[in-house]
């Protein structure tokens, strides 16, 4: 059927922008949903992230950055008729598109590698056909990464792409257009070829025919994917078309879905421990009867190699198996039975000091890490009340701060481009993760509410008290809550109309409230005060989420306008309070930062596609009133609360105590003071600024310590139990740029920075 006559109204009136975003941002929130289930398997239920569920986040950011991408390249006229654009319309519409695509291939390749690694692990192939799966893996990354290098590359100057004042030259389209059709149909190939392998395998094997098609049905859904992946290899030709931005809204969609839809076809085999606990009956089990815990996706190769039982929960060891077996028996009356094999053995590598007393706590054995109450060193007993649902809201209220709602001006202000700035964020999402790992590994080694303090005193041992006394007065001092009060102060302001008009007291005294009134609700009411921080850090959620829908509905309906790393390990901070403080922290903290980053990256899109680029620089702390927080940290507070159990702080007894409300009321009047201070001394309008650069310096020293003390016990101490480990190119990334941001201040600065984008 021919389409409209060009030039005519009908013509003219076509626009596939408000599609494309429906349909790009709904398959997107579906992948993202398999992936915050897959790490809650992973995480919560099996107790370990494996190589192949990075693969699959880092495939999900992708997949969100193209996203985000499309849509900016739809609010610039993709979706219209080329020639109905006006010539800076034009050059948006090529540069974002573009830009949408590099993410978008990424997004398909990536997930790749990740089934290479399930099916290596599940079915144990030959060492050549390993060969074989890996090389096909890898060689999929390499034509992709090439794939965008031409895309980005065919012009010289690359600018001169997508900016019609830049001469430049461009090779031919067509080479552009066989190798993208060369690199899809590759991809295509992998898609379909890991998808028949494991049914080949399978049915080969003494199972029931029932149980053979679920599981073929579970690990050969990656087929779906090789079909989207095909036909989105018939629309590649349209990078060529005159009618470059109505014609390529296909290819958009097409990209988008085709890496949702491997995220979900790598997910879905790991899901089955899930399934189980929705289904109360493993679907995988051809015997009804069995009541045994389910052994999802066993070893199902025909070598003796002792497979992974991907749906197993924490593999038990000989011995732990071996002293279980053996605590069941009762002993004869009158003997000597040696129990506590694990507090023995560890005691035993430690030498018997007084410092290192200190650090034989609760924890260091398994038992421990279970037990419903804790007793800290000075006998204080805590009992384990915060789940992993508390544990996440904690982690992602704090991780979601005022930073998001005053920063974003600055930043765009500072780099010139909203594409540079929209990167910054995206990578520094990638830096939090790599400092998170960090967190994660000394986290889990030494589960024990203190968080950096606990790390530092651990590895530095010498001189004596000299780490704890450094870690206490840069908490103390510096480890204040003011920031949050300050902006809390201008948008109360702002909204009722009076922040011009505001005298400096009358800012300073909202904070000031503020500052009390959370000081009292935590003290005097704790379990209240960790309702209504929860609550709150829900409601920071959904505002977030509500500014996201309302970018995406003006750039749909109504036409275009022209990650704080530190953070994510704040449950660290109470890793006493915490229910199996081992599994839950790594998979708290890697969902909180994916969360995070996903809503940082939507959050500053909407931002730019809702207010104009001056106003955003323009805005300076007040980006979010232009579009349309709590500070209560209870957290710190615990901290304090730590330093004065160890006695570094005058009338400790009293400081450390939580009488008479069950609460750290003195570890929140030691927060208290500091933060009342700042906000009541610096000028008003500039105590942000101040805070911010209060904070941050010195807390880099803290975290090159930790980073450095990382690697050291790796040396020093290979012997202590690392049930996460961070991987080492992640720590050389943390280390090299603490040490940059530490020797930035004294580089001279430049005149100027490039806008690159």
């Amino acid at each position: 059927m021919a389409g409209p006559v060009e030039g005519s109204p009908e013509w003219a009136a076509q626009d596939k922008g408000p599609y494309t975003i429906g349909i790009c941002w709904a398959i997107t929130s579906l992948s993202t949903l398999f992936v915050i289930a897959r790490l809650y398997v992973r995480g919560k239920i099996m107790g370990k992230l494996q190589s192949d569920d990075w693969f699959t986040v880092s495939a999900q950011v992708c997949s969100w950055i193209s996203t985000a991408l499309s849509t900016m390249a739809v609010a610039s006229g993709n979706g219209k008729h080329f020639a109905l654009l006006t010539v800076e319309q034009k050059q948006s519409a090529i540069l974002w598109t573009t830009a949408a695509f590099c993410p978008g291939v990424m997004s398909f390749g990536l997930p790749k590698m990740a089934v290479v690694v399930l099916l290596q692990r599940l079915l144990n192939p030959t060492r050549y056909h390993r060969w074989f799966l890996w090389w096909m893996g890898i060689w999929c990354q390499l034509t992709l990464f090439a794939t965008v290098g031409v895309l980005l590359g065919r012009c010289m100057p690359a600018r001169s792409l997508w900016d019609f004042s830049v001469e430049g030259k461009c090779f031919d389209p067509e080479i552009l257009v066989a190798y993208c059709i060369y690199a899809g149909s590759f991809s295509a190939f992998v898609d379909i070829y890991l998808a028949v392998y494991p049914t080949v395998v399978l049915f080969q094997l003494q199972l029931s025919l029932r149980k053979k098609i679920a599981l073929c049905v579970a690990l050969g859904i990656g087929s779906i994917s090789g079909v989207v992946a095909i036909y989105k290899t018939t629309r590649i030709p349209s990078l060529k078309s005159p009618d470059f931005s109505y014609d390529t809204s296909d290819l958009v969609i097409w990209t988008v879905i085709e890496g949702s839809t491997i995220i979900i076809a790598s997910s879905i085999p790991i899901l089955q421990p899930l399934m189980d606990l929705i289904m109360r009956r493993n679907p995988f089990s051809s015997n009804k009867s069995n009541k045994n815990t389910p052994r999802y996706f066993e070893d199902y190769s025909t070598g003796s190699k002792a497979g992974y039982e991907l749906g197993q929960r924490k593999p038990k060891s000989k011995t732990a198996t071996t002293s279980a077996s053996q605590s069941q028996s009762r002993p004869k009356d009158g003997v000597i039975v040696r129990t506590d094999i694990v507090t023995v053995q560890y005691s035993q590598q430690i030498p018997d000091t007084e410092q290192d007393d200190r650090w034989s706590f609760p924890g260091t054995c398994d038992a421990a890490r279970h037990a419903p109450i804790v007793y800290t060193s000075t006998g204080i007993a805590l009992r384990r009340t915060v789940t992993w649902g508390s544990a996440y809201i904690i982690v992602i209220s704090r991780v979601i701060g005022s930073g998001i709602f005053a920063t974003p001006g600055t930043i765009l202000r500072t780099v010139g481009s909203p594409g540079l700035a929209l990167s910054l964020w995206i990578v520094g999402a990638l830096i939090a993760a790599c400092g998170l790992s960090v967190s994660l590994e000394y986290g889990c080694m030494l589960p024990r509410s203190g968080g950096s303090k606990v790390y530092l005193e651990f590895t530095y041992r010498h001189p004596k008290f000299l780490a704890s006394t450094l870690v206490a007065a840069h908490i103390i001092l510096l480890g204040f809550s003011a920031s949050n009060c300050v902006i809390f102060s201008r948008y109360v302001l702002f909204a009722l109309g009076a922040d011009a008009e505001a005298s400096d007291f009358l800012r300073k005294a909202i904070g000031a409230a503020l500052l009390v009134v959370v000081t009292f609700i935590h003290g005097v009411f704790p379990r209240a005060g960790v309702r209504i921080q929860n609550w709150l850090g829900y409601i920071k959620v959904g505002i977030i989420i509500f500014m996201i829908l309302s970018g995406v509905y003006v750039v749909a309906f109504r036409g275009a306008s022209e990650f704080r790393e530190t953070r994510l390990d704040n449950v660290n901070n109470i890793l006493n309070e915490v229910k199996d403080p081992v599994r839950t922290l790594p998979s708290v903290a890697s969902t909180a930062l994916v969360t995070a980053g996903f809503l940082y990256t939507l959050v500053n899109v909407a931002y730019f596609l809702v207010v104009p680029i001056q106003e955003i620089k323009d805005s300076g702390e007040m980006i979010a009133a232009l579009f349309l927080n709590d500070s209560l940290d209870r957290i710190s507070a615990r901290l304090k609360q730590e330093i004065a159990r160890q006695g570094l702080l005058p009338f400790s007894d009293i400081l450390s105590s939580t009488r008479p409300f069950n609460s750290p009321l003195g570890g929140l009047l030691v927060h208290f003071i500091p933060s009342l201070l700042v906000i009541i001394l610096p000028p008003s309008t500039e105590v942000y600024s101040f805070i911010l650069s209060v904070e941050g310096y010195p807390g880099q020293f803290m975290s090159l310590a930790v980073g450095v003390g990382l690697v050291l016990l790796r040396f020093k101490r290979p012997d202590l139990q690392r049930p996460f480990k961070a991987w080492p190119p992640a720590v050389a990334l943390v280390l090299t740029l603490n040490v940059s941001l530490l020797a930035a201040p004294f580089s001279p600065p430049a005149d100027s920075l490039p806008t690159l984008l």
